[in-house]
């Protein structure tokens, strides 16, 4: 980043990171911080991150997929960014489907119903509120 945004970036060699000391003044200096943000490492894996929670959320909300399907995509998706973490991942998930299976099967059933228009919603005390109230 410093290299290509020298009057704007600096170089921490203690910590191994770039950072931001002068803001850009002039549509040079912005282009010249936006490359430098695109060719970051750690930018890329953050944007690359970024696009797969947004994937999750649209299916969550505004697709027809089952629960099943976006529970697979999120285990895909997770496998994909952290591989490493897959073994956390299965004993973290499998012991909340165990210990909260009922409760989290309910919720995860109301939300698709209430996705398409079937269910009310139910807050956070497990208790439905009308979504179709009429005067």
């Amino acid at each position: 980043m410093w290299a290509t945004a020298p009057a704007n970036f600096t170089r921490s060699d203690e910590g191994g990171y770039s950072y931001v000391f002068k803001q850009p003044t002039t549509p040079e200096e912005e282009a010249l911080c936006k490359e430098a943000m695109e060719g970051c490492p750690v930018e890329q894996a953050y944007r690359n991150f970024q696009r797969h929670v947004n994937r999750l959320c649209f299916l969550i909300v505004a697709s027809e997929c089952s629960d099943r399907e976006i529970d697979i995509e999120r285990r895909v998706q997770v496998a994909t960014l952290f591989p490493e973490k897959m073994p956390l991942y299965d004993v973290i998930y499998e012991s909340l489907s165990v210990g909260f299976g009922s409760i989290s099967v309910s919720v995860l059933e109301n939300e698709t119903a209430v996705r398409r228009g079937e269910a009310p919603e139910i807050d956070g005390t497990g208790v439905a509120t009308p979504f179709n109230i009429r005067e």
